[in-house]
């Protein structure tokens, strides 16, 4: 439908964008195409698009899908209207120029790595969103419980995780350069996948004995010297 190719929502009268044909470098994903709801942007829908500058999304879509703005080498802004409830893993990755992320007021889903691989500074503007607080660099859940992802432009030469954090997501840490050692609480029970790869500053890891699982890939590429349980 013009510029955008789509299929059809699971609910009648929605649509799924699932490519974009056009050239303009600020794109604005509308609500609606031919009298039909747009409702979601597919998973690479917008993946390697290098003219894209800009993405408003429009009002009545709730989810982004996975690597749906990867690899966008030019992309320096996205607003992610008022209705996205999911956006998913990656969902911005690899997008170099990346400065500045708007929330949808009622995000609720945040995947893994979603600006992962981007080394400059990103303003997160929350716009009034209860679930999340954007503290430093690093994205948690509202009440400090869940850890979702680090800027890689973060600086945590001397962090200390908060006591009330009881989860990290996966690649949560990704390529923190500058974390030297980090002690973890006792109310951590899983290190999750990609936790803490590419942290190549990272010398001590310091485990409480709450820990009963640890994924399969985890210190790839770190510095680690030392783990304390």
């Amino acid at each position: 439908i013009g510029e955008f190719e789509v299929s059809a929502g699971s609910e009648k009268g929605t649509v799924i964008i699932t490519n974009y044909l056009g050239n303009n470098e600020d794109v604005v994903i509308p609500k609606s195409l031919r009298g039909k709801k747009v409702v979601s942007i597919d998973n690479s829908a917008f993946q390697g698009l290098d003219n894209i500058k800009s993405v408003t999304i429009g009002e009545n879509v709730k989810s982004v899908g996975n690597n749906a703005f990867q690899n966008c080498e030019n992309l320096q802004k996205i607003d992610m209207g008022i209705s996205v409830v999911r956006l998913g893993n990656m969902a911005f990755a690899n997008c170099p120029n990346l400065t500045e992320v708007k929330f949808s007021p009622v995000l609720k889903e945040f995947g893994h790595m979603v600006w992962g691989n981007i080394e400059n500074n990103i303003n997160v503007d929350l716009n009034g969103n209860k679930n999340f607080v954007f503290d430093k660099g690093i994205l948690y859940s509202s009440d400090y419980s869940v850890i979702y992802e680090s800027l890689i432009a973060a600086d945590l030469t001397d962090y200390v995780l908060p006591e009330t954090v009881v989860e990290l997501r996966p690649y949560a840490f990704y390529m923190q350069k500058e974390l030297k050692t980090l002690k973890l609480n006792s109310g951590i029970k899983t290190i999750p996948e990609g936790c803490f790869i590419q942290c190549s500053g990272l010398t001590e890891l310091m485990l409480p004995d709450t820990v009963t699982s640890i994924a399969t890939v985890v210190l790839a590429g770190s510095g680690i010297e030392t783990v304390t349980i």
